[in-house]
């Protein structure tokens, strides 16, 4: 009878871990598609490639903001910006710029025709996202 006890808890621990398991999981995989939603790609942004690292994140924020300000006036700051991918000699890189709010960015993305020439605006993507809407960021 103990054994049967002690067998029956053991299987009820295992089940217990098994759903806290599926609950991150599932956790996991909303939250990618939130922070997304907080995040804008910006592209055409001219790059500072002859200073420090510093310098340049700071020259990046400074183009963010008067971007930003021109499109929805007093835009809170971002909380992140930093370039995609590796330095080009040729090509300038996207800059992902994230904020704490989904709010914003969609005020930013409705007025984006208000950006100037050369500059483009694109929600952030996930990759299936990507691989389903090819053509949205081109």
């Amino acid at each position: 009878m103990r054994e049967s006890i002690l067998e029956m808890n053991t299987k009820l621990n295992d089940i217990k871990v098994t759903t806290e398991k599926l609950c991150m999981d599932q956790n996991n995989l909303k939250s990618p598609t939130l922070r997304i939603e907080k995040n804008i790609i910006i592209v055409g942004l001219q790059e500072n490639k002859n200073t420090s690292k510093d310098m340049a994140k700071a020259y990046d924020l400074n183009q963010i903001i008067t971007i930003t300000n021109q499109l929805v006036e007093g835009c809170p700051k971002p909380e992140q910006v930093f370039r995609l991918g590796t330095e080009n000699e040729t090509q300038h890189r996207k800059t992902k710029v994230c904020f704490n709010s989904s709010e914003i960015v969609k005020l930013l993305l409705r007025n984006k025709h208000k950006l100037p020439q050369g500059i483009k605006m694109f929600s952030d993507q996930t990759p299936a996202q990507s691989k389903y809407f090819p053509n949205h960021q081109r």
